[in-house]
């Protein structure tokens, strides 16, 4: 989930290159099956234009490919369909779509997300306005697998303690509990290193609150001292881990932890689905991010 906030066209801080880093972003993080939403003030007027393609019949004849996953992506629209989504969208909005709002338009249509406004919820048919009672701005943008689990959706009337024009977009998630042991990300923990500034502190600390400890290991030694020639190595190893142990809780109590660095597993791909592959994949997608920033004959043939 990402919260957007992009300052409005033509502002001081206004730059059209936020929908490119957007975008950016989605190829960075991009993963197989990973559902995708997008919530916030994007500053963009849609007004009712589409967010998909519907792609040519005779150009899928032409590029004659049976690949699954490119298929899959050319048909991702019927996402709405099969949930009765309207690909029609409304709006209240009399407002003539902005740069900003066909820079949303074609980001949605790359990326294969979808607007929510008008689609579902409370909202639905409607396009209710979302700032200073003229505009649609704010939007709710979903993956096409995500509107059969978002519950609610409506535009709340204006509240001028939660914002200064903005109405709150208000929506509700739901999904079956899913735990995959394989794909568990385990965290550890280490003690942040020894510091010398706090050095009276840590003995301190060991004086008064590992008292008890201490004297347990101080009976084990005189009993060690006590059988001379008996001892045994486990005997040695047992008043090692007691002060390894008081050491340890001591450091962790002054010094504190921090997160070593995490280890992910692999996720649970296809097994066609190599390293060459997912490379393509990014090469294809930064290749119409170029095409759809510069529309020249170079650009398309890539």
């Amino acid at each position: 989930m990402g919260c957007v906030y992009i300052p409005p066209e033509g502002s001081k801080y206004s730059s059209v290159d936020a929908f490119t880093e957007i975008e950016n972003e989605f190829l960075h993080l991009s993963e197989p099956n990973l559902k995708n939403v997008l919530i916030g003030d994007f500053n963009a007027k849609t007004s009712t234009l589409p967010d998909y393609v519907i792609p040519d019949q005779h150009l899928l004849e032409i590029l004659n490919t049976d690949d699954t996953q490119t298929m899959h992506y050319f048909s991702d629209y019927n996402g709405l369909l099969t949930n009765n989504i309207s690909l029609q969208r409304y709006s209240k909005c009399a407002c003539r779509p902005n740069t900003y709002g066909h820079r949303l338009l074609e980001l949605c249509k790359k990326m294969n997300i979808y607007i929510a406004n008008s689609r579902i919820g409370n909202d639905k048919t409607v396009g209710k306005i979302t700032c200073n009672d003229v505009s649609v701005v704010d939007y709710l943008i979903l993956s096409s697998d995500l509107f059969q689990m978002t519950k609610n959706f409506e535009v709340e009337e204006f509240n001028p303690i939660l914002s200064d024009v903005h109405c709150n977009l208000k929506f509700t998630l739901e999904s079956q509990p899913y735990t995959n042991i394989n794909n568990v990300k385990t965290v550890e923990k280490q003690v942040i290193k020894w510091n010398n500034n706090k050095q009276d502190k840590f003995v301190k600390f060991v004086k008064e609150k590992k008292s008890e400890g201490i004297r347990d290991i101080e009976t084990i030694l005189d009993k060690l001292i006590d059988r001379n020639d008996t001892v045994q190595q486990t005997d040695i190893d047992t008043a090692m881990n007691k002060i390894c142990e008081i050491f340890n809780s001591s450091s962790i109590s002054v010094f504190g932890t921090k997160c070593k660095n995490q280890k992910y597993a692999k996720h649970n791909e296809k097994p066609w689905y190599k390293r060459g592959c997912k490379s393509k994949r990014n090469l294809f997608h930064q290749a119409r991010q170029r095409y759809g920033n510069l529309k020249s004959k170079e650009n398309k043939k890539l």
